[in-house]
């Protein structure tokens, strides 16, 4: 019986690692270290972890490291696939605004406001 134990103890232990690789970015990111947690969320990509949010946080991680063109095709994918997501549609704005792209942001920007009429933040950024 106590040879079964290894391997279950082993792929137990696998889980816990690829969940911590997204967990781990989470609070890297909430630490503003984005380069760091992008790093995390990329090997939790890697790993086949299922997180639907992943895409959303690399997005945001590489506007906020400047990799501008890489930051809107990320949320581009994030928020085709959760268009409901308020906040997606601001950064996938913030990130083509950034890039000179003003009117695919005003129509991102637009579209977070009216999927949350009183974000402050989308407001702001449209004047």
């Amino acid at each position: 019986m106590r040879p079964l134990i290894l391997p279950f103890l082993l792929a137990s232990c696998l889980v816990l690692a690829e969940s911590a690789s997204f967990e781990s970015g989470l609070a890297l990111y909430r630490g503003g270290h984005p380069r760091e947690a992008l790093d995390r969320f990329n090997d939790s990509e890697k790993a086949g972890e299922a997180e639907p949010l992943r895409g959303f946080y690399q997005g945001v991680c590489m506007a906020k490291i400047g990799d501008l063109p890489a930051a809107a095709s990320r949320l581009l994918a994030y928020v085709s696939a959760q268009s409901s997501d308020p906040h997606g549609w601001f950064w996938l704005g913030r990130a083509q605004f950034l890039q000179k792209r003003f009117a695919e942001a005003r129509a991102s920007i637009r579209h977070s406001i009216d999927l949350d009429p009183k974000s402050f933040e989308s407001h702001r950024t449209l004047g």
